[in-house]
């Protein structure tokens, strides 16, 4: 019975969610467009939402922002003072990927890729259905 409870529980704020994010959908939809845009200023504003959404819900998010916050205040002393030498290693590590990406690509990336296209295709039929 317990079990029950909270998988009703869990589905009543799963419910509570999609409602939530819908009225903020409709929302941002019904924004006035800024002067000098075409009508795609909302396509545009729904796909960084919906975006935004998915990075939030992603594990490696909060990992990735307090990596951006510490990069920044790391590298930008060693950007003013050595410009080139951060641009060489960008180039290297670039060089690395490009390297290793033909070889791994099909092995793990591109299975990783179709499982988030998957699940974020089934999170904005459930955002429309709502």
């Amino acid at each position: 019975m317990a079990l029950t409870l909270d998988t009703l529980h869990a589905r009543d704020n799963a419910v509570r969610q999609l409602q939530a994010s819908r009225g903020d959908l409709v929302r941002l939809l019904q924004a006035p467009q800024p002067a000098g845009r075409g009508s795609s200023a909302p396509l545009w504003r729904s796909a960084r939402w919906f975006l935004g959404r998915w990075w939030r819900g992603q594990p490696l998010s909060e990992a990735a922002t307090l990596l951006q916050a510490v990069a920044r205040q790391q590298l930008a002393p060693t950007a003013a003072r050595h410009p080139w030498a951060l641009l060489g290693v960008a180039a290297l590590g670039g060089g690395v990927l490009a390297w290793a990406l033909p070889r791994h690509f099909s092995r793990w990336l591109l299975p990783l890729l179709v499982v988030e296209a998957r699940r974020l295709t089934l999170a904005l039929l459930a955002q429309a259905v709502r």
